[in-house]
């Protein structure tokens, strides 16, 4: 009797998790689009974008109303916040398709994943077949580097500048191909920890890391040390966590005292600490939000009419950081509603890490690897630009999946 009681428990267990394909959705939407993006093109772009991410967005919302169960009770938080983004949008007063669907967009995606989907659940099969497709595409993505950007790597040490100069593998920006490799070795050190096949994984930890350099992007790589610092902070293999910190200081010492690697990092890579005009976005930012009159301090500029003034003063339509361009964009109310996000994941990281200590650090790493991430970057977190749904889904989507499975014992 008891036995038979187990048995059903478990064949709950399995049966809760065998329908909840949602990992899969995010990774068709988001090799999709990737592979769009490899499309040129040469007429009616506009309206091809526009075509996709109708329909990427249908599919994904078809697929969470047909698993509804039950609404969240944080659904009241939902409609305010929709409230406040269609003040917002009234403000802007730029009734294009594309800024309604930049409005419309981090809504739904917000009401389809957080509160349709709140009790959605990854269990351990799930999560490694997700971070195996992340692995393989990114591997694709690294052949075709080695393969057509050979010369570039091969003349790393000649350059005198990183720009022009940059991998960024069949994408339109190195900055989008750096993101995934960090993903790939996030990835690739997750399915180490979990498979019997460890050295491809080891190997692929190398690879997309050594990319990764090569794409010169400052900010995923200060992202990537970001994750690093703190997996080996919260590391409990004494032995593992040694070795870390040999091949760190290792790497250190070989940088500090060999001229030509010393020039290549803070030269090149670290591009003499140059800016790169960050400091002018940032006071510009800060200048736009104070000319604002009360109420577009508190609801904000708008998305459109942010980035038409910041093309106008810059020629660069965004801030280059998360928190400046959310003030800019949905005023006050948007930036206290999107720090108590990010309060509210580092709580609830907290807290998994009780239940289960590796993931648990590995899904805090993450999330500090975001926050890390946006304060640079123009990338943020339920934008509807394909790096951006990306990073939602990788770095807040899924690892809030993990947590519940953990914390109702149904990961393993």
């Amino acid at each position: 009797m008891e036995n038979n009681l187990v048995m059903h428990n478990i064949d709950k267990k399995n049966s809760d998790l065998k329908h909840n394909n949602i990992h899969i959705i995010f990774l068709l939407y988001w090799t999709i689009l990737v592979l769009y993006e490899n499309m040129n093109f040469q007429t009616s772009r506009l309206g091809i974008d526009l075509l996709v991410k109708v329909l990427l967005i249908g599919m994904l919302t078809i697929y969470c109303l047909l698993k509804i169960d039950k609404i969240s009770k944080k659904i009241l938080i939902w409609i305010f916040l929709t409230l406040s983004m269609t003040i917002t949008f009234v403000i802007d007063n730029h009734f294009y398709i594309n800024n309604i669907i930049s409005y419309v967009y981090p809504i739904l995606y917000i009401f389809l994943t957080l509160i349709l989907g709140e009790k959605n659940q990854i269990n351990k099969k799930q999560l490694l077949f997700f971070l195996n497709w992340i692995i393989l595409l990114v591997t694709i993505m690294t052949i075709y580097t080695i393969i057509f950007e050979f010369n570039k790597i091969i003349s790393m040490f000649t350059i005198t500048t990183a720009y022009g100069n940059q991998l960024k593998s069949f994408l339109s920006s190195s900055h989008e191909y750096a993101l995934y490799l960090c993903a790939g070795i996030i990835s690739s050190l997750i399915c180490f920890k979990y498979s019997r096949k460890k050295i491809k994984y080891l190997l692929s930890i190398v690879l997309f890391a050594l990319v990764l350099i090569l794409t010169y992007s400052r900010t995923f790589i200060l992202g990537m040390i970001s994750f690093v610092f703190i997996y080996i902070l919260f590391l409990q293999n004494k032995k593992c966590k040694t070795c870390f910190i040999i091949v760190g200081i290792i790497s250190l010492l070989l940088i500090l005292f060999i001229p030509l690697l010393k020039n290549f990092i803070f030269q090149i890579v670290l591009k003499n600490n140059n800016s790169a005009g960050r400091n002018i976005l940032y006071s510009t930012a800060l200048k736009y939000f104070g000319e604002g009159n009360l109420i577009e301090k508190v609801w904000g500029h708008g998305i459109y009419a942010s980035r038409n003034y910041f093309e106008f003063f810059t020629t660069h339509p965004s801030v280059h950081n998360t928190y400046l361009q959310i003030l800019i964009y949905y005023g006050i109310v948007g930036e206290l509603f999107f720090i108590i996000f990010i309060i509210f994941q580092i709580y609830n990281c907290i807290k998994a890490i009780k239940y289960n200590k590796y993931l648990g650090v590995i899904i805090f790493a993450i999330l500090i690897f975001c926050i890390v991430v946006m304060s640079f970057d123009t990338t943020y977190i339920f934008d509807s630009q394909c790096p951006s749904f990306f990073l939602t889904f990788f770095a807040i989507i899924i690892p809030k999946y993990m947590i519940n499975a953990i914390n109702e014992n149904k990961f393993d």
